[in-house]
């Protein structure tokens, strides 16, 4: 999947979540669940590098956090 793609995914699951599940969860808890659950990389480390990957901030609460890779 591309970059865009993956962003999409990850809009389109946080708009039909619970806000107190965004409030809890930072971006790369987010990616773990979406994108890398059951893959083999899907530990802590291999998602936050899939959050710079994607270029926002592993440790925000926003997709929108630009984060310079």
């Amino acid at each position: 999947m591309n970059k865009e793609t993956e962003l999409r995914i990850l809009r389109n699951f946080i708009r039909n979540m619970p806000k107190v599940y965004r409030q809890r969860n930072m971006n790369w808890v987010i990616v773990m669940d979406l994108l890398m659950q059951g893959t083999s990389t899907s530990g802590g480390s291999s998602c936050m590098s899939k959050c710079r990957e994607l270029g926002m901030n592993p440790y925000g609460y926003r997709l929108e956090d630009n984060y310079d890779v």
